[in-house]
């Protein structure tokens, strides 16, 4: 990239301001452990609304948080989110909402330190503030209260070009050399400042990956670049504005807090791909997990207690699994009872109608209607089916009301619905499914939990046995009996776990061959 600065600038401070809070710190782990429990169950719709509203937020000096839940369930005080969420969820949600009022009493901390700092130069030092236009309005309430202000906001390359030269320019955000920049490269390509002020939530990282080269700071970017004779180091110093707020007196020292980089949490949100973990079966097979996944391994060749290990997949990637097994678990077979509690009402009435629906005339219907969901025929047809737990429907609402108002006549002919009270039967069949959802959140991972305490106890009783199946055949599928359940595993040979894939949810625990894995390395 060509730097080619402005005559007479020379870039002389690079003021890097870490904000460090710790009832934000909380705010954003809870988010992103809601997210996690929403991408289990494929609510990515939703997920995707809180990562928008958590990066506006950080990106943004309002003068609060209040508005983070704005445009989610989670901001109608009368939903009852553990019934329609789960415990989990709901949990944490109480937590973010008592840490908004600590925004609303002590401040947004970005707000602070912008504030902090425009009072201290602006009257004296002329100021541009960069800022993307949705931000806009919040960067001009804090200007506004600052008397005597000499700072004006930047929004595009072409306010750029109009800009003389000027003495400090400020971002927010780290710098990214790509389409997340938080600093476009035209505020780098033609240097009209002599700071660059930067503020960066404590986790914030530069990443200059975009040049091949693992640089570490602005300096090493703009001094290839520069004339020979104005060919100087910008002098690097970092500030830490702290906004903390805790319970009582006895506390010193700030509680214990994730610290997090933002940008390689989205990399987590993409709505078709998830970080995985590729088991290597064998020469010809492989299987993605989730990287968070505990997995049994069973070393066929040892044949005392700890051959069999239940850990996480991560802490056997230095391990020789050359003799070892990977036991995959049929948890659909498992779930052979309805874990529901509540009656579904609804489900049956619009299900039974969408099967007997003309499917291309459907389709057609639904296509011009506006939904928007790739493969539709299959979804469609998966939507028809029934299941012992979460109701099988479209991942967000604004998809279920077309689905449902494409087959409305229907509906009302059979079941004597009246037409003026179709929307309120809508938004009852769609409580229903919301109410599945928050059941298997909660219901999965306790189950799931279950079972794996029952193999823990179990299966090491059953292990001499498995072994001499095991000398006669490479693959095994065996049945762990127990008194009212029968528990399916098929015992695979594992050769290695490798890092570093991202695959799509629907390809997670499920066997593939191994030439298709390379595409999500």
């Amino acid at each position: 990239m060509e730097i080619n600065p402005s005559e007479n600038v020379v870039p002389q401070n690079h003021v890097v301001v870490e904000l460090q809070s710790n009832y934000i710190a909380q705010i954003r782990l809870s988010i992103y452990k809601i997210i996690s429990l929403l991408l289990e169950t494929e609510n990515n719709e939703l997920a995707y609304l809180l990562k928008n509203n958590l990066f506006y937020h950080l990106s943004s000096p309002s003068m609060s948080w209040k508005d983070l839940f704005l445009g989610t369930p989670f901001e109608n005080s009368k939903l009852e989110i553990e019934n329609v969420y789960g415990k989990d969820i709901n949990n944490e949600v109480l937590h973010i909402k008592e840490n908004l009022k600590l925004t609303i009493e002590y401040g947004n901390p970005l707000f602070l330190a912008l504030e902090n700092y425009l009072f201290k130069v602006s009257d004296v030092q002329e100021t541009k503030i960069y800022c993307k236009t949705r931000h806009h309005a919040d960067f001009m309430s804090l200007s506004q209260g600052i008397p005597d202000i000499n700072a004006t906001c930047i929004m595009n390359v072409t306010e750029y070009k109009r800009t003389k030269n000027f003495e400090n320019l400020v971002v927010v955000g780290p710098i990214r050399m790509d389409s997340m920049s938080s600093v476009p490269s035209y505020l780098l390509r033609n240097i009209k400042w002599k700071n660059l002020v930067q503020f960066i939530w404590q986790g914030g990282q530069n990443d200059f990956s975009a040049f091949n080269n693992p640089l570490t700071n602005i300096r090493t970017i703009l001094q290839p670049h520069l004339d020979n004779e104005i060919k100087v180091g910008l002098t690097i110093q970092k500030e830490v504005f702290t906004s903390h707020h805790f319970q009582n007196r006895e506390q010193e020292e700030e509680p214990d807090s994730a610290i997090f980089d933002e940008f390689e949490k989205l990399k987590i949100l993409s709505i078709d791909k998830l970080p995985a973990i590729a088991l290597i079966l064998n020469n010809r097979e492989a299987i993605f997990i989730k990287p968070n996944s505990k997995i049994f391994i069973l070393d066929r060749l040892s044949n005392d207690n700890s051959s069999l290990r239940h850990d996480l997949a991560v802490s056997y990637i230095n391990d020789d699994l050359s003799k070892s097994y990977f036991l995959n678990i049929d948890y659909a077979a498992l779930e052979t009872e309805s874990h529901r509690n509540f009656k579904a009402n609804y489900e049956d009435i619009w299900k039974d109608v969408l099967g007997e629906q003309d499917l291309d005339e459907l389709l057609g219907k639904l296509l011009s209607d506006g939904i928007k969901i790739k493969n539709l025929k299959d979804r469609v047809f998966s939507w028809i089916e029934y299941s012992q737990d979460i109701i099988h429907a479209p991942g967000d609402k604004e998809n279920f009301v077309i689905l449902l108002k494409a087959i409305k006549g229907d509906i009302i002919q059979r079941y004597n619905i009246e037409s003026e009270n179709f929307n309120i039967w809508i938004e009852e069949a769609w409580n229903e499914i919301l109410m599945s959802r928050g059941e298997a959140i909660t219901e999965g991972k306790s189950k799931h939990d279950q079972y794996h305490q029952l193999i823990n106890d179990m299966l090491p009783e059953s292990l001499d046995e498995i072994r001499g199946l095991l000398t006669s055949t490479s693959i095994l599928t065996y049945e762990l009996k127990l008194s009212s359940l029968n528990i399916p595993i098929t015992f695979l040979p594992i050769k290695k776990i490798m890092l570093g894939y991202e695959a799509p949810n629907s390809l997670i625990n499920t066997i593939l061959p191994i030439n298709e894995i390379e595409i999500y390395k």
